[in-house]
C-alpha cells in the first residue's frame, strides 16, 4: 500500500515537471512563431539595401533589439539571435544581429537546414565551438526562406534557454529525497541533477530504457543497487525526461513505518488488555441483565424494558434496546392499523362499483330481453357493462393481469362513447410481454374517468384522445395515461394531486387519491401516482408498480 502511494506521488511530481517543461517549450515555440511572422524581421531579411538609407537600417536594428529585449524580460529566454543574409550595416554590429555567412558551416545550421521541422531544438553539445555563454544553452532554431524560392534561406532565428533552467526545475521538484533527474537525447546525457553516477550507470540505464515502455515505473538493478525509473518524451523535441528513484526511498520508509507500527501495536495492545480486564468485572452484571432481557424477547415477551445504568457503551446499548422495543411495538401497531386501512380501501373500491353482483345479474336479464326484442344498441351496451363488472368482480381476486386492467378501461370508454356519441378516442400501446404481470384491480379506470371529465369534456369541442402506454423501467412497470384536454393550473393540480393532505382535508380528487393510497399500501412508499400537466397541452398521469407475476 505504501509502495503504491509513494510511486503514485512520484508519478504526480514527474507529470508536473514534464508539464512545466513542455509548457515552457510550447511558449518558446509560440514566441518563435510570433517573431517569424513579424513584419520588421521579414523586411530586414528581404529588403534590397542598395536603395535603403543607412539611417533606416539603424532604426530597424534598434527596434528589433528592443523587441528581443521585451521577450527576454517576460520569459526565461537567455538570448535571441537573428542571422541575416545581406550586407546591412546592422549585421554583426551588436549581440543580437549577425551575418548569415558566419554560421553556414556550423553543424547545427547544417542539421537545421536538412531537417523538415519548422522549429528545431539543439542541445549545448552542438555549440562547443562557440562562446562560453552559448555552450551552456539549449537553442530553438528556425530558418526563414524566400517565398519566391523556398530553397534560398534569407535569415535564421535562434532562441536560447539556459541549461541552468532545467537544473533548477529538477531541483525545485524532486520526486523523492534522493531521486535524480536526467534529460537525454537517444543515448546522450544532456542534463543531470546527480553528478555522482558514473558513465557505466548511464550506459546500463539507457540500454534498459530502450526495451521498456514510457509513462510507467520500471524496477532495475544497476551494480549492487536497485532503482525505480520512469521516462517520457518531451513534446515538440527529440529529447526524453528521465527520473530515477533509489529502491531505499520507496521501501526504506515502509520498513521503518512497519517497525514503528509493530511497537505501537504491542504497547497499545497491552494497555487495552489491562483496561478491558478491569472494565469487564464492572460491566459483567449489566451484560448479563441485557442478555436475559433479549432472551425474554425471543420467548415472545414484547413488553420487556431495562433500567439503563451508566452512560458508557453498555448503558447506551441498554437504552438503545429500550428504544428498539418501543419502536417495534409502534411498528406492530402501525402494521395492524395499515391492515385495517387496506381492508377499508378495498371495501370503498368495491362499493364504488354500485353493488356489481346485483347489477351484473340484472344486466344479464336486460341483455336477454334486448336480444328477444332485437334492439342491438342495448345489446352492445349491456354486453360492455357486463364485461366491465365481470372484470371488476374478478371472482373475488384482488389482483388481475395488466391485460385485464386495460380491457376494463376499453370497456369503460366504449360504454361512455355509446352515451356521448363517440367523443373520446382511446389508444393503447403495450408490449405483449408485459401483459402477463399482475396489478391490483381498478386503478386505471378512475384515472381515465378523471381525464375525460376534467380534461377532454372541458374543451370547447368536447372531444379528445386518451393514450394509455405500458412501459418497462428496470424492475418496475409504468402505466401512463395521457390526454389532450385543457390541462391543469397550479391550483387545480394541487386540488386533485396533493397527496400530503388526509382524506378528510381533501375536498376533491377522491378517486385519484384512493388509487394512490391503494398502490402505496399494496407495494410500498416508492410506488404510486405522479402527474405532469400544462394548460392547453393536456395531462400525463403515471402509475408506477413493481413487476409481479403471481
Amino acid at each position: 500500500m505504501m509502495h503504491d502511494q509513494t510511486l503514485s506521488a512520484a508519478t504526480k511530481t514527474f507529470s508536473n515537471t514534464q508539464f512545466m517543461m513542455e509548457e515552457n517549450f510550447r511558449q518558446i515555440g509560440e514566441m518563435m512563431n510570433t517573431l517569424a511572422k513579424n513584419k520588421l524581421i521579414y523586411r530586414m531579411a528581404t529588403t534590397d539595401l542598395s536603395g535603403y538609407p543607412i539611417y533606416n537600417q539603424l532604426i530597424d536594428s534598434k527596434t528589433l533589439v528592443e523587441i528581443f529585449k521585451h521577450f527576454r524580460d517576460v520569459t526565461n529566454v537567455e538570448r535571441i539571435s537573428f542571422y541575416v543574409n545581406n550586407e546591412s550595416i546592422y549585421a554583426g554590429q551588436n549581440k543580437e544581429i549577425f551575418k548569415l555567412e558566419s554560421i553556414q558551416n556550423k553543424d547545427w545550421f547544417v542539421k537545421a537546414s536538412e531537417s523538415k521541422k519548422v522549429n528545431y531544438w539543439f542541445d549545448p553539445e552542438l555549440f562547443q565551438d562557440t562562446s562560453e555563454e552559448e555552450k551552456e544553452c539549449f537553442s530553438m532554431v528556425r530558418l526563414l526562406y524566400d517565398p519566391s524560392d523556398l530553397s534560398e534561406i534569407l535569415a535564421v532565428l535562434r532562441i536560447e534557454i539556459s541549461k541552468k533552467y532545467f537544473m533548477d526545475l529538477a531541483i525545485r521538484t524532486p520526486v523523492t529525497e534522493n531521486s535524480s533527474f536526467f534529460l537525454i537525447e537517444q543515448n546522450r546525457l544532456l542534463v543531470t541533477s546527480n553528478k555522482h553516477f558514473d558513465k557505466g550507470f548511464y550506459t546500463t540505464l539507457f540500454l534498459r530504457m530502450s526495451n521498456e515502455t514510457q509513462e510507467q515505473w520500471h524496477e532495475t538493478l544497476i551494480g549492487k543497487e536497485k532503482y525505480f525509473y520512469r521516462y517520457a518524451s518531451i513534446s515538440d523535441t527529440q529529447w526524453y525526461m528521465v527520473s530515477v528513484i533509489p529502491y531505499e526511498d520507496v521501501y526504506g520508509e515502509i520498513t521503518r513505518l512497519i517497525v514503528s507500527l509493530l511497537l505501537l501495536v504491542i504497547v497499545v495492545g497491552g494497555m487495552v488488555y489491562c483496561i478491558a480486564y478491569a472494565l469487564s468485572s464492572l460491566t459483567l452484571n449489566r451484560v448479563i441483565k441485557l442478555t436475559q432481557s433479549i432472551q425474554k424477547v425471543e420467548e415472545g415477551d414484547m413488553s420487556i424494558t431495562i433500567q439503563a445504568e451508566g452512560t458508557d457503551e453498555i448503558g447506551v446499548t441498554m437504552q438503545a434496546f429500550n428504544n428498539m422495543m418501543q419502536r417495534i411495538n409502534i411498528l406492530m401497531q402501525e402494521k395492524e392499523e395499515a391492515g385495517k386501512a387496506i381492508k377499508s380501501l378495498e371495501l370503498k373500491a368495491l362499493q364504488a362499483q354500485i353493488n356489481p353482483h346485483f347489477l351484473y345479474n340484472s344486466l344479464d336479464l336486460i341483455n336477454c330481453i334486448a336480444i328477444d326484442r332485437e334492439i342491438p344498441e342495448i345489446v352492445t351496451m349491456v354486453k360492455a357493462l357486463g364485461q366491465f363488472y365481470k372484470i371488476s368482480l374478478s371472482r373475488g381476486r384482488d389482483c388481475i393481469s395488466i391485460k385485464e386492467e386495460l380491457r376494463h378501461v376499453e370497456l369503460y370508454v366504449q360504454i361512455l362513447n355509446l352515451r356521448f356519441n363517440q367523443r373520446v378516442e382511446l389508444m393503447i400501446q403495450a408490449d405483449e410481454k408485459l401483459m402477463q404481470y399482475k396489478v391490483i384491480k381498478i386503478i386505471l379506470q378512475p384515472i381515465v374517468e378523471n381525464a375525460i371529465i376534467h380534461g377532454i369534456f372541458e374543451k370547447a369541442s368536447g372531444e379528445g384522445m386518451i393514450l394509455v402506454t405500458v412501459l418497462e423501467e428496470g424492475e418496475d412497470i409504468c402505466l401512463n395515461v395521457q390526454d389532450d384536454g385543457i390541462g391543469m393550473s397550479e391550483m387545480t393540480f394541487k386540488k386533485h394531486f396533493n397527496f400530503d393532505k388526509s382524506m378528510e382535508q381533501q375536498r376533491s380528487g377522491y378517486g385519484v387519491r384512493n388509487v394512490h393510497e391503494r398502490i402505496k399500501l399494496a407495494y410500498g412508499d416508492k410506488y404510486g401516482i405522479t402527474c405532469t400537466s400544462k394548460i392547453d397541452s393536456g395531462t400525463i398521469v403515471t402509475l408506477r408498480i413493481p413487476k409481479i407475476l403471481d
